[in-house]
């Protein structure tokens, strides 16, 4: 009996405190004008800049202010 209250008090915390953060903002990212075919089938990859993590402007988004 008391466990299961606990749990229950437990989650009913865990959930207020869920609600209280905001969501998460991902810095601005820029969008290229970069398409792939692929056997005919065109695949647009506007972020492909940021498969590079070593490259100068990914660094930049990745150590962007939260």
């Amino acid at each position: 009996m008391k466990i299961r209250t606990l749990a229950i008090l437990v989650v009913l915390m865990s959930v207020t405190i869920a609600a209280r953060q905001s969501p998460y903002k991902y810095p601005y990212a820029k969008k290229m004008n970069q398409t792939d075919d692929f056997f005919g089938t065109k695949i647009a990859d506007p972020y492909r800049w940021l498969e590079d993590s070593d490259a100068p402007d990914t660094r930049v988004w990745i150590d962007a202010p939260e």
